[in-house]
Parts: C-alpha cells; sequence; structure tokens
C-alpha cells in the first residue's frame, strides 16, 4: 500500500498485514458508523457519474466499490499483491469493476491530467513528507479536479490508545489536524475546499496481539461501541471533534489554470 516510504513500515510489513485480512470481515466493516459518515462525506463532494477516480494505496480497498457505485471509472494503485488480490476480492464481492495497478504510489503509472479525482484513505500519513503523494495527486488530476485525502485520526482518542496499546504502529504514522493536512495539500499547489474531522466516534486502536488485555479490550471496546452508536444513531446527532472522531479528511481541487476555461 505505501511500503518503502512511510517512516515505519516496508514491503513485506505491508504484505503480511493483507494476508492476515479477511474480505468477509472487511465488507461488515463497511456498516460501522465512521465508515458510513466518510462515504457520505464522499458521496457529498463526488462530480456526476462518468469522472475517472483513482484510489492512491489501493491494498485490501472497500473504496472502490464505492466510486464504480457512484458512477466512476475506476482504478487502484497499490505495490503490494496480496493488498491487490484481496481488493479483488471485495470488487467481486460487491459486483463492481475497478482497473488494480501493480505500482508505486510516487511513480504513478498514468499520464498528467488524466483523472477527476485522486482518492486516499490511510495513506499519506506513513510518509515521511506527505507532500511527495500529494504532488502525484497534483499532477494526476486535470485543472479542477478533486484530491480527497483521509487519514486516521492520531490526536484524540484513538490515538492515544493506539500509542499505548499498538506503540510501533503507532509510530509508523504522521499525525495530523485538518488545519495541518490543509497546509500540506495547499503548499504543493492544492486549493483546499474542506478540512474537519469526520466520524462522531470511535475507539480506533487495534487490540493487542498478544498480552493480557488483549481480550479485556476486545470485549470492552465491543459494548461500548454498540452503546454509542446505537445512541448517535437514535438521535441522528453526530458530533465531529479531534478529541473522539476517527478520521481527518480534506478535500482540495487542483486550480484551473490561466487559458484553461
Amino acid at each position: 500500500m505505501k511500503p518503502g516510504h512511510g517512516p515505519g513500515q516496508n514491503d513485506r510489513d505491508w504484505d503480511g498485514s493483507w494476508q492476515r485480512q479477511d474480505a468477509q470481515r472487511l465488507i461488515r466493516q463497511q456498516a460501522a458508523l465512521p465508515v458510513r459518515r466518510l462515504r457520505e462525506a464522499l458521496a457529498a463532494v463526488l462530480p456526476p457519474p462518468g469522472f475517472r477516480a483513482l484510489e492512491l494505496g489501493a491494498g485490501g480497498s472497500a473504496w472502490l466499490p464505492f466510486l464504480a457505485g457512484r458512477g466512476a471509472w475506476a482504478a487502484g494503485l497499490d505495490l503490494s499483491v496480496p493488498g491487490l488480490l484481496l481488493s479483488r476480492e471485495l470488487l467481486a464481492a460487491s459486483g463492481a469493476e475497478a482497473h488494480l495497478v501493480r505500482g508505486d504510489v510516487l511513480k504513478a503509472p498514468f499520464g498528467d491530467g488524466f483523472f477527476d479525482v485522486v482518492f486516499s484513505a490511510g495513506l499519506v500519513e506513513h510518509f515521511a513528507d506527505s507532500r511527495d503523494v500529494l504532488r502525484q495527486a497534483l499532477r494526476l488530476l486535470r485543472p479542477g479536479g478533486l484530491c480527497i485525502t483521509s487519514v486516521p485520526n492520531k490526536l484524540g482518542l484513538p490515538g492515544l490508545l493506539d500509542s499505548w496499546l499498538n506503540p510501533a504502529t503507532f509510530a509508523g504514522h504522521v499525525r495530523y489536524t485538518p488545519a495541518s493536512l490543509a497546509e500540506q495539500h495547499s503548499l504543493v499547489g492544492f486549493e483546499v475546499l474542506s478540512a474537519r474531522y469526520v466520524g462522531s466516534f470511535s475507539l480506533g486502536a487495534r487490540a493487542p496481539e498478544r498480552g493480557f488485555l488483549r481480550l479485556p479490550y476486545r470485549i470492552c471496546r465491543k459494548a461500548l461501541t454498540a452503546v454509542v452508536w446505537g445512541s448517535l444513531d437514535l438521535l441522528k446527532c453526530y458530533p465531529e471533534s479531534r478529541s473522539f472522531s476517527p478520521a481527518v479528511l480534506v478535500v482540495a481541487r487542483r486550480p484551473v489554470e490561466v487559458g484553461t476555461g
């Protein structure tokens, strides 16, 4: 997905991570409140059907079926073969079609200005300098095209728990606020349209791989999550904040160049 460039993970790490994932479990996760809220945020900004969309870091992607379902000609780029095979399973399960391409996100094998939308989720925070990825997105977008970037919120409760339960994984993330991620987009030449937290509540952190905390944490996480998400859905109230929201989302546009109309 992002091997070889991030501060904490390499090719084998990502391959092993995808090999441990289960397609059916990833499909079930799409019903989770944080994912639903992110889908709603994306749906609100995507162009009308017929647009070209690329997901950078598309290993194990549940977003390619979503983009295809919104009427996109969709492509996904990733360096991990197991990640791409998992994406193929997810596409087949959804009945959607997308083009899967193996390649480095910093050397995307597509022409300049080919896409209307470049999307990434959980990608740029694995790079010491997110601008390396964002420059590629800028190159790949047509003038007026959208760069939509989502990263996990590692500065609130989700990040605090992750730093405690999974310190090695936590160390592989650069931490962003909406303002700081928006600034990275601006620095490479994007016009930022919006920057916000998305999702109302998530504990974020996975249970540790081993140790006495593993089972208690899993039980508490499941119970607390069910109560909070159920209450939010009942009230139809979805507050978003640095403390509890699981994700940061930036929507930016490649400026329309002079003379292009």
